[in-house]
């Protein structure tokens, strides 16, 4: 399962008001590590949104490093823009 497949799974449960159990929120948080350098911003905001709307709060270690690559991604993302802008 790719990132978006995940992203959009997780996202799919919070909004049919689904509470998946704390093994299966544990394996998909384990998975998105691997996931990481792949992933898109949008994926990793649609993951941490999703946490938040079935009120789950995921361990520290895990926010840090999510959090982490996120502002990593858009810092690159925000940094390609600027590259591309016009001069005109």
């Amino acid at each position: 399962m790719d990132h978006r497949c995940l992203a959009m799974l997780m996202w799919a449960l919070a909004k049919l008001q689904l509470q998946p159990s704390e093994p299966f929120l544990q394996d998909v948080m384990a998975y998105t590590l691997q996931l990481m350098p792949s992933m898109s911003l949008l994926s990793v905001v649609t993951l941490l949104g999703t946490f938040r709307d079935l009120q789950y709060l995921p361990p520290l270690p895990w926010m840090v490093e999510v959090c982490s690559a996120a502002r990593a991604k858009l810092g690159s993302s925000t940094a390609s823009l600027g590259s591309t802008g016009s001069t005109g």
